[in-house]
C-alpha cells in the first residue's frame, strides 16, 4: 500500500513544473483507502483523493486521478463548490479537478485551499506562496 501510494505520488509530480514542492507535501492514509495531501509549513490540507485498487504504475493513469473534495475545475481555474456556489452554475456536466492540477495550482500560489488555516489569511491576499 505504501508502496503504491509512493509511486503515485511520483508519477503525478513527473510532468509538474513543481516537482521540488511536491517531494514535501505530507501524505497520510485514512479509512478507505483515502489519501491526503498536506502541506506541513503551514499544516494545511491541500487536496484528498481514493487511492485506486487497480493502481498500475502508469504516469498517463495518475494524471487522471481526481480528488473527492469539492474542487472542480471550471475553464482551467478550481472552484470551491459549496452551498453559495451552488446555484452560480450547472454543476451536472462539471467534472471534479485532477488531483494534480490541484497541487500545481497550491505550489504555483495561484490557489489557495479554501478550508482554514493560520497562514490563510496571508495566502488568499497572496502574500506568500509555498517554498522549498
Amino acid at each position: 500500500m505504501l508502496e503504491d501510494l509512493a509511486s503515485i505520488i511520483n508519477a503525478m509530480s513527473i510532468t509538474s513544473d513543481y516537482r521540488g514542492g511536491w517531494k514535501l507535501l505530507e501524505p497520510t492514509i485514512g479509512y478507505g483507502h483515502i489519501v491526503t495531501l498536506t502541506w506541513p509549513k503551514f499544516k494545511l490540507k491541500v487536496v484528498s483523493f481514493k487511492m485506486p485498487d487497480d493502481w498500475n504504475n502508469e504516469t498517463a493513469f495518475a494524471e487522471m486521478i481526481r480528488t473527492i473534495d469539492p474542487l472542480y475545475d471550471v475553464d482551467g481555474q478550481i472552484i470551491w463548490r459549496t452551498v453559495k456556489t451552488e446555484n452560480t452554475r450547472d454543476w451536472e456536466g462539471t467534472d471534479k479537478a485532477f488531483v494534480i492540477d490541484v497541487v500545481d495550482a497550491f505550489l504555483s500560489g495561484e490557489w489557495t485551499p479554501p478550508w482554514k488555516c493560520g497562514f490563510c489569511q496571508q495566502r488568499h491576499n497572496k502574500k506568500i506562496t509555498p517554498r522549498w
